[in-house]
C-alpha cells in the first residue's frame, strides 16, 4: 500500500512538472520605450510564462536590418550588454549612435515562438533621425572628352598657312620664262616614272581618312548603344524590392519588379510581417545563422529572382487586410511600422489590423498625452506607445 502512495505522489510530481513544459509562451507585460543620457545606463524588462528562450533583437531604423543583443556591441564598440537573453537586459555606455533604434524580446518554447512589443531607445537631447534622401550622381564626365575631337579640328581650320603661297602668283620674273620651267618639269618627270606611282599611292591615303571617319562614326554609333546594351531584370516573389541611395538606404516606394541599365543596386524586403525561415536568389537557397529581415545587393549583372520563406508563427501577420489600406497622420509626434519599411514617417498608410508603434516628437509635453482622433490626453508620461490600426487614424502632442 504504501509503495502505491508513494508511485502516486511520484506520478504526480512528474505530472506537475511536464505540463508546464508543453505550455505556449504568453507575453504578460510590454518593455517599453526608454530614454538615456549619453554613455547612460538603461533597462528594458518584460513578463513572460511558459518560455525556454529569449532573444532580445535590435532593429536598425535606417535598413530594418536586425542585430541580436550579444552581437550589438560589434556595432557599436564599448556597449556593454548585460544578460542578453533574459526578461531584463541592461545596457551601459549607451552611445549616441543608439539613438532611434527599436529592439524587442523573442521568447520560443515547445515549437511555438511569440514577440513583445517593439519599442525604441532615445538619447536625452537628440532629434529624431530622419530616413536620408537620395544623392545625385554625376554621370556626364564622358562628354568633355568627346569635346576634344573638336579641339584638334581647329588645326585643320589653321591650315590656311598654305596661303603664304600667294608668292608664286607674286613672281613676275618667272613670267617671261614660264616655259622652260614647265619643260623641265615635263624632264624630270618620265624619269621618276615610277614614283608617280607612289604619288598615286597617297591618293589612296585619301580614303583611309574617310575610313577613319567612318570609324569614327562607328564608334558614336557604339556609343549611342551602350545605354541600351545589358538591361538587368530583378522579380520578386514575396518580397519587395526598394532603390537605394549613394549611401546604400532603401529609398521610394518598394515593387514586385525592377529593371536596371548595366548593374543593380537594391534593397529587397519581406512583403508581409513574419520571421524569415529562409531566402532564395535564382532557386538558390539561402539560410543565415542568423534572423535577416533584407538584403542589399550591389553590383548584379544578370536578371535575378528573389523570394522568401517565411515561419507563420504570428497571428499578427494573417489579420493584416492590404485590401483595406489606412491612412495614419502625426503632428510633432512619428509612427513605425517595419513590416512595410515605415520608420519615423509622419504620415503614410497601413494595412488594417496593423500594429504600429507611435513616438512622441522632440520637445513633447509628455505630461499632456498623446491626441488620438481629436481626443486629447492619451497615453500620458509616455515617449512610445503601440496601436493596433483600424481605419484612418491621426495622432498629434503638445510642445
Amino acid at each position: 500500500m504504501k509503495r502505491a502512495i508513494v508511485w502516486i505522489l511520484t506520478l504526480c510530481l512528474v505530472l506537475g512538472c511536464v505540463a508546464p513544459a508543453f505550455a505556449k509562451p504568453e507575453i504578460l507585460e510590454q518593455p517599453v520605450s526608454q530614454t538615456v543620457a549619453e554613455k547612460g545606463k538603461v533597462t528594458f524588462s518584460f513578463k513572460v510564462k511558459g518560455q525556454k528562450s529569449i532573444t532580445w533583437i535590435f532593429v536598425n531604423p535606417e535598413t530594418g536590418e536586425e542585430t541580436t543583443a550579444k552581437n550589438i556591441n560589434k556595432i557599436f564598440k564599448g556597449l556593454k550588454v548585460t544578460n542578453p537573453n533574459s526578461k531584463k537586459m541592461t545596457l551601459r555606455n549607451v552611445p549616441a549612435g543608439l539613438h532611434g533604434w527599436s529592439l524587442y524580446a523573442r521568447c520560443k518554447a515547445n515549437g511555438v515562438t511569440v514577440e513583445t512589443d517593439i519599442v525604441q531607445i532615445l538619447i536625452e537631447g537628440m532629434d529624431l533621425p530622419v530616413p536620408a534622401t537620395p544623392e545625385p550622381i554625376a554621370e556626364t564626365e564622358a562628354e568633355p572628352e568627346a569635346q576634344t575631337e573638336p579641339e584638334t579640328q581647329p588645326e585643320t581650320e589653321t591650315e590656311p598657312e598654305p596661303e603664304a603661297e600667294p608668292e608664286p602668283e607674286t613672281q613676275p620674273e618667272p613670267e617671261a620664262e614660264p616655259e622652260p620651267e614647265t619643260q623641265p618639269e615635263t624632264e624630270t618627270q618620265p624619269e621618276p616614272e615610277g614614283q608617280p606611282e607612289a604619288e598615286t599611292q597617297p591618293e589612296a591615303e585619301t580614303p583611309a581618312d574617310e575610313t577613319l571617319s567612318e570609324e569614327q562614326l562607328m564608334s558614336d554609333d557604339a556609343a549611342e548603344e551602350d545605354p541600351e546594351a545589358p538591361i538587368v531584370t530583378i522579380s520578386g516573389k514575396d518580397v519587395l524590392i526598394y532603390l537605394i541611395d549613394a549611401k546604400g538606404k532603401p529609398t521610394g516606394e518598394g515593387a514586385a519588379s525592377m529593371t536596371f541599365e548595366n548593374s543593380a543596386n537594391f534593397h529587397v524586403l519581406p512583403s508581409e510581417e513574419g520571421e524569415v525561415q529562409y531566402w532564395l536568389f535564382n532557386d538558390l537557397r539561402i539560410e543565415p545563422a542568423e534572423t535577416v529581415s533584407g538584403f542589399t545587393l550591389r553590383g548584379v549583372t544578370s536578371d535575378m529572382v528573389v523570394s522568401v520563406k517565411q515561419k507563420r508563427t504570428s497571428a499578427s501577420t494573417a489579420n493584416l487586410d492590404y485590401d483595406h489600406m489606412c491612412t495614419v497622420t502625426c503632428e510633432n509626434c512619428f509612427f513605425t511600422f517595419l513590416p512595410d519599411g515605415l520608420s519615423y514617417a509622419a504620415e503614410g498608410k497601413v494595412p488594417a489590423g496593423a500594429k504600429i508603434t507611435v513616438i512622441a516628437g522632440q520637445g513633447a509635453n509628455l505630461a499632456k498625452g498623446y491626441t488620438v482622433n481629436g481626443e486629447a490626453g492619451q497615453q500620458k508620461n509616455k515617449v512610445t506607445f503601440t496601436f493596433v490600426v483600424e481605419e484612418d487614424v491621426s495622432f498629434s502632442m503638445q510642445q
